[in-house]
């Protein structure tokens, strides 16, 4: 197998999120590639995957924290200036609001540890 396949091949395992040492041991026995390229490699290879994660977990974020201001911002409303609160309505905007409690709370959760799975 040529290098350049080799090293793709590395490539997406560690962004599919394969353990690094498992790659490692893989371009060792199956290529040409030193210890110190492999583990340059590697530690590319991480931190263009935690660089995605954080993205990802900004857009998550973003969108939870949107989706979650709904609520809170018909609550505000309704209080303050019409006086009177919808029941029905509280109840239809507590639906965005519990998704993007979600998306909100899986952005922070891939923030804090990148190395977690990044599914949509």
């Amino acid at each position: 197998m040529e290098n350049q396949a080799l090293i793709q091949d590395a490539k997406s395992k560690i962004i599919w999120g394969e353990d690094p040492e498992d790659v490692k041991r893989y371009l060792r026995e199956n290529g040409n590639i030193g210890d110190a390229q492999v583990d340059g490699l590697i530690k590319a290879f991480m931190s263009e995957r935690n660089a995605h994660a954080r993205g990802e977990a900004i857009k998550k974020i973003t969108v939870g924290s949107l989706l979650l201001s709904i609520p809170i911002l018909y609550l505000a409303i309704s209080y303050f200036i019409i006086g009177y609160i919808f029941t029905k309505i509280v109840a239809l905007t507590c639906v965005p609001g519990i998704y993007g409690l979600i998306k909100l709370s899986d952005g922070l959760i891939l923030i804090l540890k990148p190395s977690t799975k990044i599914d949509d």
